[in-house]
């Protein structure tokens, strides 16, 4: 039973869980080098965040751009059509164009309708006398 003692001996007193990897805290040498220029990568393009959210969070700057934009496009189309307008006045004939001598008029020949007649009256059948007899 010696075997048995010794198993409920290391069941009442367990072995103590392992330590964990300690961070650099200043003590020593330094091992997380890595991580820490991570850290502070992380940490300047936080500020940069927080520096800017405030100006995107307002829509000045979004209409200020929608505003050009739209300035723009009426420019171009009001220019557009001034350009059609002055482009086709020049480029158009200055006489007027005569009108086209009348052609000479299509006759076609159609044959007359047959004219309704009248049906013809049915024969009258006109009683005879009997003969005499010789």
């Amino acid at each position: 039973m010696n075997e048995v003692d010794q198993l409920l001996a290391r069941l009442k007193n367990p072995p103590p869980p392992p330590r964990p990897p300690e961070i650099d805290g200043g003590r020593g040498p330094r091992d997380d080098d890595p991580m820490e220029d991570r850290v502070r990568k992380i940490e300047s393009t936080l500020a940069v965040i927080e520096a800017t959210l405030p100006k995107l969070a307002t829509n000045d700057g979004v209409d200020s751009r929608v505003s050009k934009a739209e300035t723009k496009i009426i420019m171009w189309v009001v220019g557009a059509v001034v350009l059609t307008g002055v482009g086709g006045k020049f480029l158009a004939p200055s006489a007027p164009t005569p009108a086209p001598a009348a052609a000479a008029p299509i006759i076609l020949q159609m044959p007359a309708p047959a004219s309704p007649q009248a049906p013809a009256p049915a024969p009258q059948i006109q009683p005879t006398a009997p003969a005499a007899k010789p």
